[in-house]
């Protein structure tokens, strides 16, 4: 899919105004936790017996590790070692943040350990371990080397010792120790799609520099701007929606009196005709998705980003405690299947400001079953996103909700052209 030439403009020039701020650099947080965590986690890796030794890898380099020699025995690495989100659980697809994801670097090239075959893999290859915010990259070139689907293994002939290089870097900061780490940092996305959330991320962290505000006011901004890059397609949809409004309306009484009268073949090339008439087809109503389907990778691109941004780790913004985490007021005794424990605010704001855009659906030109079919819709998808992303953290649903309120004011200053 080839994304729209204003829309790529659009997004350069908001990393642009800031051209020295968006280099990406490991942030303070990301250091603490480098030192505290991470070198004990490393520590635990790699000191599988007595007398065997670990550095610390939390450097901006790659760096050896030598395990004395031994009798030729595996040496595992679990991927869960890595370091996740702390003692918090996510649930429902917001899981994904629980999982430490494991890949084969070849050349640049980036794939999931699990789909490559065990006999396929060399001693130059690259393993990676990548948490939400934290990478272990690390190959032993005079090992061999096995992946069992839980966990990577090395070995080396009986008496020579294993040599690793390696590295614990936040995953941002991975493009600066290797040039060819670039793309490790949204390894589970596309590589163009992954392209695109590290241009949405390095410009969030350009715009909270360069105006200094709090991490939550540097989202409503971005969610601002984005908005207006995305007008274009905005008022598109719009017009398209009311073209689709007006042909519903005059098509609904004639399509209830063909259903009441005819039936079979008699009923549906009636139905051809009317449409025909208007120089429609029954498939018409789809223009305005096609448009709006533009934005879906955007939104996938964003929330992928700041899923997985280090920055609102232990951030606090009104009454969320973390922006990186569920936004929690209280815990239920129990777990709701999906949806965990916790009892959340912000999802109930967000869905409410879907039911405020659904209730101000007021247009007198068009046909009252019209109308109510789309505030029907309005209030199921309330419900499914509502469902949706419960579980995930504050952040994502902080700007999902800006998006709602921003979509809900745009919408009642698009007044409906004439018939």
């Amino acid at each position: 899919m080839k994304l729209p030439g204003w829309l790529i403009i659009g997004l350069s020039l908001l990393v642009g105004l800031a051209p020295s701020a968006v280099t990406a650099q490991p942030t303070q947080s990301a250091e603490m936790r480098c030192t505290g965590e991470l070198d004990a986690v490393v520590a635990a890796v790699f000191a599988a017996a007595d007398q065997r030794t670990t550095r610390d890898l939390c450097r901006p380099e790659v760096q050896q590790v030598s395990i004395p020699a031994g009798d030729g025995e595996l040496i595992k690495i679990n991927p869960d070692a890595l370091p996740k989100v702390g003692a918090i659980q996510f649930y429902g697809l917001a899981g994904f943040y629980n999982v430490v994801q494991a890949y084969r670097m070849r050349d640049g090239e980036v794939e999931p350990l699990s789909s490559v075959a065990p006999d396929a893999l060399r001693p130059s290859d690259w393993i990676v371990l990548s948490g939400r915010y934290d990478a272990l990259v690390l190959r032993s070139p005079g090992a061999e080397m096995s992946f069992t689907g839980e966990t990577v293994g090395f070995s080396s002939p009986a008496g020579t010792p294993l040599v690793f290089e390696a590295v614990v870097a936040p995953k941002r900061s991975l493009a600066a120790i290797h040039p060819e780490w670039d793309n490790l940092e949204f390894a589970h996305l596309w590589n163009w799609l992954g392209a695109l959330a590290g241009l949405i991320e390095q410009t969030i962290v350009a715009l909270h520099e360069m105006t200094g505000l709090s991490w939550g006011i540097t989202i409503l901004l971005f969610a601002v701007a984005l908005k207006i890059i995305l007008l274009p397609t905005s008022l598109l949809t719009v017009r398209l929606q009311q073209s689709v409004d007006r042909h519903q309306s005059i098509l609904a009484p004639q399509l209830a009196e063909i259903k009441a009268n005819y039936k079979g073949e008699e009923a549906h090339n009636r139905i051809m005709a009317a449409h025909k008439a208007l120089g429609i087809t029954p498939f018409y109503t789809l223009k305005p998705m096609l448009v709006t389907a533009i934005h879906i990778p955007i939104l996938v691109a964003l929330f992928a980003a700041l899923g997985e941004m280090s920055e609102f780790d232990g951030v606090s913004f009104l009454w969320i405690d973390d922006l990186s985490l569920p936004d929690t007021v209280g815990t239920l005794e129990f777990a709701l299947p999906g949806l965990g424990d916790r009892i959340s605010l912000l999802p109930f704001v967000m869905t409410a400001a879907t039911v405020a855009s659904a209730l101000l659906v007021r247009d007198p030109s068009v046909h009252a079953d019209v109308l109510k079919s789309r505030k029907r819709n309005l209030y199921f998808m309330a419900a499914g996103f509502f469902l949706l992303f419960y579980p995930f953290p504050a952040v994502m649903v902080y700007y999902f909700t800006l998006a709602n309120i921003l979509h809900t004011v745009f919408q009642q200053f698009s007044k409906p052209s004439p018939s």
